[in-house]
């Protein structure tokens, strides 16, 4: 077995196994993959001070579009860019060693389900499906595990579901900026700190806020009417009115209530 140590923004170890495939040890995690569908590379980041800097990723290079055929290496624990602008029209299973999926998916194009089950050890997923605009169908939930999840769905204009926000999620901003079809509001759990703009530019949810106050004004309005139309209503409203102006007209006058009866 042959290892070789490749440089970069931090060193790691790399190794031939006897049936082709590699064995990667490094900032990555420790896991064997197929060189002909993934490959290690290096990517330019920005950094949250606006540093620009290296990192190294795992990317994904092969065909295959259909992700429940794709296998993700278990042992990996940083899939940051792995598929990012690639034409992958769903989302492979994820390893359960996983735990940064940082803009993971962002800016795929053709994806359009994300049904998938987030594991426990996954805690940032910050852009993950950022600019997915094909995106229609979205995982179910979020669980709380996930600490930071900025910008997850930011972009995905035609994604229909609202996914739940598990309690333990800190990071929420601009979570849902510019889902333009979610029609249903998300829940906040309790442990968000920060959630500015999280449904920015979600015309669906204004849409249907419109609507719900239409319909709950108009509601009122026609039980209102039934009011009216009882028999005997008007009549008992206007002997309640008469009574109410006769004592007005007598406390002017200087009548009490108790003088006004005699």
């Amino acid at each position: 077995m042959a290892t070789s140590t490749l440089g970069g923004p931090v060193a790691y170890e790399q190794s031939i196994n006897p049936d082709g495939t590699y064995h990667y040890e490094g900032e990555l995690g420790s896991f064997d993959y197929d060189p002909a569908v993934f490959q290690v590379q290096t990517a330019s980041v920005t950094m949250e001070d606006g540093t620009p800097s290296s990192v190294h990723v795992l990317r994904y290079i092969g065909k295959e579009t259909d992700g429940s055929k794709i296998s993700i290496p278990e042992g990996l624990t940083s899939g940051h860019l792995m598929f990012a602008n690639t034409d992958i029209t769903s989302v492979p299973k994820l390893p359960k060693s996983l735990q940064n999926a940082d803009s993971m998916f962002q800016n795929c194009r053709r994806l359009r389900s994300a049904r998938v089950a987030f594991p426990a050890s996954l805690s940032s997923a910050a852009f993950m499906f950022a600019n997915c605009g094909s995106l229609t169908d979205g995982p179910r939930m979020i669980p709380g595990t996930v600490k930071n999840a900025n910008f997850l769905f930011a972009g995905c204009t035609q994604m229909q579901n609202t996914p739940v926000l598990g309690n333990g999620i800190q990071y929420g901003e601009f979570l849902f900026a510019n889902c333009k079809s979610l029609t249903r509001m998300p829940n906040i759990p309790p442990s968000l700190r920060e959630s500015d703009h999280m449904t920015y530019d979600c015309d669906g949810l204004d849409r249907v806020a419109r609507e719900r106050q239409a319909a709950r004004v108009e509601k009122e309005r026609e039980r209102m009417e039934k009011k009216l139309d009882r028999p005997g209503f008007l009549a008992q409203a206007g002997s309640a009115f008469s009574a109410v102006m006769q004592c007005h007209a007598m406390r002017q006058m200087g009548y009490g209530f108790i003088m006004a009866p005699l």
